[in-house]
């Protein structure tokens, strides 16, 4: 079950009325006023007034919260992750840039090398999906 703080991500880059939130959440009216609040207020979602009718509000995801979250993961990783559809990358390297998988390696380094030029893009952000499956291996002799 998703929780309703993480039913925003289900809208990843789309912008979303109060009404489309509460579809998702499956929350009450009084509730998900509540909660879209709470989440204005640590920055997970940005808010924004229609031009024609300032009454009307549209919601939009913070990239930068969910990547914070990806770096740092808490309780709520394993529902992100799923919400993203990152699942199916476990154990590797991926590289994201606002809610899309641009690509994936099993090698941190060739990702690195692949995408590392002159042209940084702080949209992009490489993270690392469960255990990675890196192989570390010692060289060492034998003295006879």
């Amino acid at each position: 079950m998703i929780s309703s703080k993480n039913a925003v991500i289900s809208f990843k880059q789309k912008q979303f009325q109060f009404e489309d939130f509460c579809n998702a959440s499956g929350l009450k009216k009084s509730s998900a006023r509540n909660l879209i609040s709470e989440l204005v207020k640590i920055n997970m979602i940005t808010m924004d007034l229609s031009d024609i009718d300032k009454r009307k509000r549209y919601y939009t995801v913070n990239w930068k919260y969910i990547v914070d979250k990806l770096k740092h993961p808490n309780d709520d990783y394993e529902e992100i992750i799923n919400l993203l559809d990152l699942s199916k990358y476990d154990g590797k390297h991926v590289l994201l840039k606002n809610f899309e998988v641009l690509d994936n390696n099993d090698v941190l380094m060739d990702l690195l090398l692949k995408y590392w030029d002159d042209d940084y893009d702080d949209e992009q952000v490489i993270v690392t999906i469960g255990i990675p499956k890196d192989v570390i291996t010692f060289e060492f002799g034998l003295e006879l």
